[in-house]
Formats: structure tokens, sequence, C-alpha cells
């Protein structure tokens, strides 16, 4: 918006998002009206966007609604230029998409002039049907460089008593509980299954699929959290970031807090989001199952925490910043005011 006159459409509203246990941004928009059919196709009214002479139109990457697909097929009538802004792949099919693409997905972003995608990994699977010049990386992330920035060195006892954390290793999960795909079950089973006197775990989130964890003396839920300061003791607390599946940008905030996460490889049963490429061996750690998991935590050791500690700092430093996510789309945006992105 520093760099652009920009108009935003929502097709959610407010009151939706908040049951979500999203927290609304402050930044105006416009709402247009949107309808559900048997929750497989979604129509949203496009007129207010139509009524406008804009030279770049960015749009969801959502092949369901039928409306973005007349807009791509309407601005491809028109000097305006399209940008499709997705994950370019189906999370709940992504094994099976990362070999072949789903050829109604090919054909849905051919229509666009440009595709912006979240990861380097999916920009691999692209390029065999796309040329490279019309599709950009941005490295999908949140504002991170407020945790990077903060200097505060604390003093974790003192934190651990104020909020009445016993254990000695702890792991901290922080996401919202509105998806099954997030597969709490399996939180629950490693809660079940390690040392309750020495493991603890630090719960931020809320949402109807949320267990009742007063059961665990090991489990130390803070419910929804948006205040920063907050964030920045419980996550100095941890040692390790825990999401069992569904890992997305949670896995940013993680990373630039210095926790090395913890989670379980992709598979049927185990849907991970595109930000799951931002793991490696060095900042992560994913395991096969249950076991090997334990194994994994109850082996490791303090200097070992701290190299993975060290490693998940930088790499966020180094990838996720949202300075380089803006930088990346400008770039794209400039491209295609040259009429170079066809």
């Amino acid at each position: 918006m520093k760099n652009h006159d920009v108009s935003i459409f929502l097709y959610e509203s407010a009151e939706k998002s908040k049951k979500e246990n999203y927290k609304n941004s402050y930044i105006s928009a416009n709402y247009l009206n949107t309808y559900e059919v048997f929750k497989k196709i979604r129509l949203v009214n496009i007129l207010p966007i139509l009524k406008n002479n804009y030279d770049v139109v960015i749009l969801i990457g959502e092949m369901r609604s039928i409306s973005v697909w007349i807009l791509l097929i309407f601005y491809r009538l028109t000097k305006t230029k399209s940008i499709l802004w997705g994950h370019g792949i189906s999370i709940h099919s992504y094994l099976k998409e990362s070999k072949k693409l789903n050829l109604l997905r090919v054909v849905f972003h051919s229509l666009s002039n440009h595709t912006w995608l979240y990861t380097k990994n999916e920009m691999a699977i692209w390029v065999k049907y796309i040329k490279p010049k019309r599709l950009t990386v941005l490295n999908n992330t949140i504002n991170i460089e407020e945790i990077l920035m903060n200097k505060e060195v604390y003093d974790i006892n003192l934190i651990k008593k104020k909020y009445g954390i016993k254990t000695e290793v702890n792991l901290i999960f922080s996401a919202r509980f509105t998806n099954p795909c997030r597969r709490i079950d399996l939180l629950l089973d490693l809660v079940k299954s390690i040392d309750s006197s020495k493991y603890g775990f630090i719960i931020i989130g809320d949402g109807p699929l949320k267990p009742n964890f007063k059961e665990f003396n090991n489990v130390y839920d803070f419910g929804a959290v948006y205040d920063r300061e907050v964030k920045n003791k419980l996550f100095n607390i941890a040692d390790f970031y825990f999401q069992p599946a569904w890992l997305g940008l949670s896995v940013n905030e993680a990373l630039a807090y210095g926790k090395m996460i913890l989670t379980f490889e992709r598979s049927k049963s185990i849907k991970q989001c595109v930000e799951f490429s931002y793991l490696n061996n060095k900042n992560s750690f994913v395991a096969k199952d249950l076991p090997e998991l334990i194994y994994f935590i109850e082996n490791i050791d303090t200097e070992k925490i701290k190299e993975y500690s060290l490693s998940a700092r930088d790499y966020a430093t180094q990838n996720l910043q949202m300075s380089h996510m803006t930088e990346n789309a400008l770039n794209s945006l400039k491209f295609l005011s040259a009429k170079e992105g066809e």
C-alpha cells in the first residue's frame, strides 16, 4: 500500500472470522457477499470489483470459487493483468499432485497472467507446466521481524514460576483448534505417553475442537494469546515447538523464536501445509511415528537443542522475514507492469 493504490476485498465476514478464532485486522476492506453451495462451490458477488478499472487484480488461487474463474476469463479479454495467489497445489492431495498436478488446476492457473506461490517446492512442480517467468515464489510468512528484533533477556526460572510451569523440559503448541487435520489426537497421545514429571506442554490456541486438558497436570493451557509480550515469554520457556500435522505459518513463528520443530512425516493420514518445506535436518525433527518421536525427545541433550535453536532462528532470519516476501511481490508487479509477464 506504500507503493500502489490498493483496494482490498474480503469474501468472509468479520463475524465468521471471529467465530473461527481469528483476530481481525484494522485495515479497511470491502466485504463481498458470498455463498457456498454444498460446501463445495463458492460464489462471490464480483460486481464491486468489475466496477473499477484496475491495472492488476490479485485473486485467491481457489479452484472451487466459480467467481474467480469468471474473473480470470473476463480479464483475459481486457488490459487488466491477473495474479493467482495460493498454494498452487491441494494440501489434501499433496503427495499425489506433487507427482502430477490436477489438469483442471493447470488450466486454472494458465488463465492468469502470473502466479504467486508460497514456497520453492511448489515452484519446482509448476515449472513443468508454466514458464518460470510467470511464477513468483513469495516465501509465505507473517511479521516475524518484531520477534527477531526483541533483544530482551528473560529469566526462564522466574517466568516458569510466574506461569506455574514446573516441568524441566517443555514443548509448545500454538495453533487454532478448528481443523481436524491438525491431528490433536496425536498431541494427546504424546502427552499420555511421555514422562509427565519431566516433560510439559504449553498450549496456545482455542477453537471448537479443543480437548479438555484439565486432566493432565503437565499441560499448561493459555487459550488464545495475541499479546506479543506474553507469547515472547511462553516461547522462551519452551525447548521445542510441537505440532503433529497441518503445519502452516506457526512454523515461521516458532523458527523466529529459535524453537526447533517436532512433527510427523507427510503421509495420507498426516496432512502438512506448504510451509512444511521450511523444515530441514538442522532446524527440526520429522518423525515417522510416535515411538521415534518419543525416543528423540528423551535422548537429545541440551547442547544439541541449542544447535537446533540457533539454526532455526538463522533460517527464519535468512528466509522468512516479511520484507523478503513483500519485495518478491513488488518485483513481480513491476514485471507485469512492464508487460513482460506474458
